[in-house]
């Protein structure tokens, strides 16, 4: 069974308060080189708790910055349950695009232009992959075939996908692109190599980011790798103690790569130039590929998904939390701060 109803929630949606799949708001004006000390909203996602065995709902809103206001803007419908349950990872999260709609999937599945997204599924064909237009509704199958790949990232060039070899287990290996018009996965050259069980993570700044790892003994010592996507050059951008998983949330406006573990939160300047910033949150790392990491980047600074609340990491400043949402749950970013 293909996932159609994406379509009518799409649709409906389009004139609908919170509560459907797409919603239209008062946007806030999109300001690229707006002052970093100017008033802007920062859209927000969050989870709420229905009552017991009911499971929970996407909340979205805004936090005025500086001042830090926050609003409920209401729910997003409840996902739509491919056959497997698998793909609903990706409407398991919320962005807000700069034409000032509510989207309920992650960012990284949104097109760069914010006009489609993409998502997988599995139908009596094999393994599928669809691209949906936000403005028809239309839901389109790009990708069928015996692989499962997952989606990374939807860049202006192409879709980037991870080939899936037991998704359950979280294991994942190499780099793809997809025509968005469709076709079949074409390996990223330097992508075939000894990596981490999720591999590469998410793709930014001309380059995919990813996990490796080595064994002594009993022991596992983790580090970030960069690819370039240009060369097909792998360089080890942090390497990390023993023992302590690092995730690699996304790059800035400078180029620079944010990371994390449990623990401890970076900044890495270059190859081997790692900055530890303080990490009062604690900033929440990520869980698996093809996940939202809340990772936003915009004039303001570095914005991190948080306990209760998101944290604004600028050059220069201490960390600050804009508290908003639910104390009990993680608040995510759901786009880059607009005036």
């Amino acid at each position: 069974m293909r996932a159609l109803t994406v379509l009518a929630l799409l649709t409906l949606a389009a004139c609908s308060q919170p509560g459907g799949a797409v919603v239209t708001s008062p946007p806030p004006k999109a300001s690229p080189t707006a002052s970093a000390t100017a008033p802007c909203k920062l859209p927000l996602w969050w989870t709420v708790a229905l009552s017991p065995g009911q499971g929970e709902e996407i909340h979205v809103g805004f936090v005025t910055i500086p001042g830090g206001a926050a609003t409920d803007a209401g729910a997003l419908p409840p996902p739509v349950q491919t056959p497997n349950g698998l793909p609903s990872l990706v409407f398991d999260a919320a962005t807000y695009t700069t034409s000032g709609k509510w989207v309920r999937v992650a960012r990284n599945v949104m097109s760069a232009d914010e006009k489609r997204f993409v998502y997988w599924d599995t139908d009596q064909s094999g393994q599928v992959m669809h691209v949906v237009d936000l403005a028809s509704g239309s839901d389109r199958v790009i990708y069928t075939g015996a692989s499962l790949y997952v989606p990374i990232a939807f860049l202006s060039d192409a879709i980037y996908l991870s080939r899936a070899i037991n998704l359950r287990q979280g294991s994942l290996e190499n780099l793809y692109r997809l025509d968005p018009s469709g076709g079949l996965p074409q390996l990223v050259p330097g992508s075939d190599r000894h990596m981490y069980q999720w591999a590469w993570i998410n793709v930014a700044d001309g380059a995919a980011w990813g996990i490796d790892y080595k064994v002594e003994g009993t022991t596992y010592t983790y580090s970030l790798l960069r690819l370039d996507l240009q060369t097909s050059e792998v360089q080890t951008w942090l390497a990390e103690t023993p023992e302590d998983l690092i995730w690699p949330l996304g790059v800035d406006g400078r180029h620079r790569l944010y990371a994390a573990d449990q623990q401890h939160l970076w900044r890495v300047d270059s190859p081997g130039n790692a900055v530890s910033l303080p990490n009062p949150g604690p900033i929440m790392p990520g869980s698996g590929t093809g996940v939202e990491t809340g990772f936003v980047a915009d004039s303001r600074g570095a914005w991190f998904p948080g306990r209760g609340g998101v944290w604004l990491y600028a050059d220069g400043q201490e960390p600050r939390e804009f508290m908003a949402g639910s104390a009990n749950s993680t608040t995510y970013p759901a786009g880059t701060c607009l005036s």
